[in-house]
């Protein structure tokens, strides 16, 4: 699923949304590493190791859902019962009875 940040930047020249993609997700740090676009590199100045406040907002691509489930809707019956068995039913459990006996 590809996953979208739109980000604002506040110290910037130019007032523009910009869209990022996340490039990783490192646990250990708590953070994401994100692909800027070079105009957003060149409009707010950016260079390695810079700080910038910026407002972020994720976005979610939701193309490959819809796809899923299309794909699910254009099966046939015969498919469907093999994605999706008819539950049957089970026998009853078989009660066993066991006695213990303790010898001291």
């Amino acid at each position: 699923m590809l996953l979208l940040f739109s980000l604002i930047c506040v110290n910037c020249r130019f007032s523009r949304v910009y869209e990022a993609l996340i490039h990783r997700v490192e646990e250990e740090e708590d953070s994401l590493v994100l692909r800027l676009p070079s105009t957003m590199v060149k409009d707010c100045d950016l260079y390695d190791g810079c700080d910038v406040e910026v407002d972020a907002q994720f976005q979610i691509n939701r193309t490959y859902l819809c796809e899923m489930h299309m794909s699910i809707e254009r099966l046939g019956v015969g498919h469907l019962n093999l994605l999706f068995p008819q539950q049957c039913e089970l026998p009853p459990k078989a009660v066993v009875r066991v006695s213990i006996s303790v010898i001291c």
